[in-house]
Formats: structure tokens, C-alpha cells, sequence
């Protein structure tokens, strides 16, 4: 298992972001071509984040990745077994990539109602987060959502599973699920979370308890560089 962080920048040159769209796939150029007109880069990064590592780790070239989708939208990989996934959050966005399922989530902390924990989670959720101090109530909230998003991601549904049919409990560094459906309490995950930014909350949900103990921050530049190289090995070994 491999987590990155990229960190979204606030604006990026015309020039980069023609050269960037070219390596995008083609289903999703359009919409990505969109939102980067926008200012919108996340988008494009997610898509050219996975293809760098993908290359990088596996040595798959950017041109022969391809995406598909499950039922709920979760992307996948089309013809390669690996699973992976994208969160992102104001000024990061994250990924992981394993061998089996994984899921992913990064919220950054900030100022909210908690009235909003007592609508989407648990009772008992709710009920340990105002038991808490009322300067760590906000903290556990964000760290609570983002296991519970990653959890949610993991297994593929998305929102379509509700956030308070489940309970996530914590003990010391562990968390286990509690859930009436046996189809969730019964899943075979863990969780960690990460400190990438003190102004943020990062969990990872995954099928093996192996979590890396850093997160590789990358650059824009370096996604640059390293879809240029995958090109250029592309072109080296068409001439032979």
C-alpha cells in the first residue's frame, strides 16, 4: 500500500495546464478542460495523480490506463488489479493505491454546527463527540467523518450506504464497525489515520492492516516531469 498528497495549487500557468489536459483521458477531457477554465484543478489532478503513480509503481504507461466504474460510481481501473482512491479538501488531495480495496478521506477542520453529527451519525457517535471537551468536539467530528467516509469508500457505495448505519468505535489507536447489517459490521477492514496538516483530519480504510508510515507529498512539477518521461520511453520504444 502507497499513500500520496498533492498539494492543489492556487493557480496554475495557461501553459502547464495545456500541456497537463493533453495527458488526460478522453472521456474525461471535456469536463476537466471545464473545470480547469474555472480554476477548478482537482479534477485534473486526480486524473493525472493515479497515472503518474500507476507508471511509477507499476511501470503501466498513462496511454494504456483506462477507467471504468461500479454501480455507485467508484472508479476502477479497467483490466488491472489494483484499487485505488482520491479524496481531496480545500488546499490537499490525497490517494492510495493497493493491491486490494481501499478507501480514502481528507476533511480539512473547520468551524460548523455539530448539529449536523446528531443528523448523519450514530447516537452513540453524537453522544461520545459533545462528552468530549468543547475544543476536542470539533476535532473528533472530523476525524469520526473522515473514517467514515474512507470506510464508506472502501466499500464502494459512496453515500448510498447512510453515514449513521454504522457506529465506528475507537480504543486507544483501533477502530472497529457496529452495525445492525451484518454485511457491515462484518467487514473485514482497518483504518489509520494520518497527520498530513495540523488543520486537517486523514483516514485510510483498506483490506490489510500493512499502512505505510509516511505519505509521499508530490509537486505538480513532478507529475509533470514524470508523465513526460513516460512519454518519452513510449516514443523510445516505438521506434524498435
Amino acid at each position: 500500500m502507497k499513500i500520496y498528497a498533492v498539494k492543489i495549487p492556487k493557480n496554475i500557468k495557461r501553459e502547464d495546464s495545456s500541456i497537463l489536459l493533453n495527458y488526460v483521458s478522453p472521456p474525461k477531457k471535456e469536463a476537466i478542460y471545464n473545470a480547469v477554465k474555472s480554476g477548478r484543478y482537482e479534477p485534473l489532478l486526480s486524473d493525472l495523480i493515479i497515472k503518474t503513480l500507476i507508471n511509477e509503481i507499476y511501470k503501466i504507461k498513462s496511454n494504456d490506463i483506462q477507467f471504468t466504474y461500479n454501480k455507485y460510481g467508484k472508479p476502477f481501473l479497467r483490466d488491472i488489479e489494483i484499487s485505488y482512491n482520491i479524496s481531496h479538501s480545500y488546499d490537499w488531495l490525497v490517494c492510495v493505491i493497493d493491491k486490494s480495496s481501499v478507501g480514502i478521506d481528507i476533511e480539512k477542520i473547520r468551524p460548523l454546527n455539530l448539529n449536523i453529527a446528531k443528523r448523519f451519525f450514530s447516537n452513540e457517535e453524537f453522544c461520545e463527540i459533545i462528552s468530549r471537551d468543547k475544543v476536542m468536539q470539533l476535532d473528533y467530528f472530523f476525524e469520526l467523518w473522515t473514517l467514515k467516509e474512507s470506510f464508506l469508500k472502501f466499500l464502494g457505495t459512496g453515500m448510498y450506504t447512510s453515514l449513521n448505519s454504522f457506529t465506528i468505535k475507537k480504543h486507544k489507536s483501533r477502530y472497529t464497525i457496529l452495525s445492525r447489517d451484518k454485511l457491515l459490521s462484518n467487514s473485514n477492514c482497518y483504518f489509520k489515520t494520518y497527520i498530513l496538516d495540523k488543520k486537517y483530519k486523514m483516514a485510510v480504510c483498506a483490506a490489510n492492516e500493512i499502512f505505510p508510515n509516511k505519505i509521499d507529498i508530490r509537486t505538480l512539477s513532478h507529475i509533470k516531469e514524470s508523465l513526460a518521461s513516460s512519454q518519452e520511453e513510449l516514443g523510445d520504444n516505438l521506434k524498435y
